[in-house]
């Protein structure tokens, strides 16, 4: 044990391993990424003594990234140090009239938009103000709040139903203050209203898309309107 643990003492690190777990479509973070940050800090971990590397640091360095969940970094006995990290899953993107805007992850935090690279989610844009009932310039305290906790709660509902989640080409807050949805075939909108009772407007619309709607009259239409309980309110085009 003692001419183990001085053998230790004197060795070097000689490889960095850095592990990336994420899900498809959100690339937000890579490997040159990852060595940038600890070169920043001033700490390439190469050619140093294994037994001076404070794993702990890394992970609290590396965990300040917006895009990751999770990060554990360990030293092997041969002189190789591991860096295993989880990036965050984005479920949408919320564009404000007045900024770039930002993610909605599967917790249902907020994740800055990064300029690197764009995830292929569902877009939310339009007026946020008027559907939290407020005049303010910008995305900020209460009106935010309410944003992006109906928000989650329609992202994860499209992430359980992958059919209406491909549907969906964008949400729309309108200036009546409700929530549309502009599929990504018809030229109509689906107006949702609020997030209450997912489920059954889904059901409503799913019945009508089967029952109500034909290659003839799909294009009649300016607005399906699934807000109202027990029933199905549709818009014709105006000629």
């Amino acid at each position: 044990m003692a001419f183990v643990e001085k053998s230790s003492e004197k060795l070097l690190c000689h490889k960095i391993n850095i592990s990336i777990k994420t899900a498809p479509g959100n690339y937000f973070l890579d490997k040159n990424d990852v060595m940038n940050v600890l070169l920043s800090n001033g700490d390439s971990l190469l050619k140093e003594k294994i037994s001076v590397i404070n794993t702990g640091e890394i992970e609290k360095l590396i965990k300040k990234l917006e895009p990751v969940d999770s990060v554990q970094a360990f030293v092997s006995v041969d002189g190789e140090v591991f860096i295993n990290i989880s990036l965050r899953k984005v479920l949408l993107r919320v564009i404000p009239q007045n900024g770039k805007g930002f993610y909605i992850d599967s917790a249902g935090a907020r994740m800055e938009w990064l300029p690197k690279y764009t995830s292929r989610v569902v877009v939310a844009t339009g007026d946020y103000f008027s559907y939290c009932g407020v005049k303010d310039s910008s995305l900020v305290n209460q009106c935010e709040k309410k944003v992006v906790k109906d928000l989650y709660v329609l992202a994860k509902f499209f992430s359980k139903n992958e059919f209406w989640e491909a549907f969906t080409d964008q949400i729309y807050f309108n200036e009546r203050g409700e929530i549309e949805i502009v599929p990504k075939y018809g030229d109509f909108r689906v107006i949702l209203g609020g997030v209450n009772d997912l489920d059954e407007k889904f059901e409503k619309l799913d019945l009508f898309y089967k029952t109500g709607l034909t290659p003839e009259n799909i294009d009649s239409y300016s607005e399906i309107i699934l807000k109202y309980k027990g029933q199905i309110v549709c818009k014709k085009k105006v000629i």
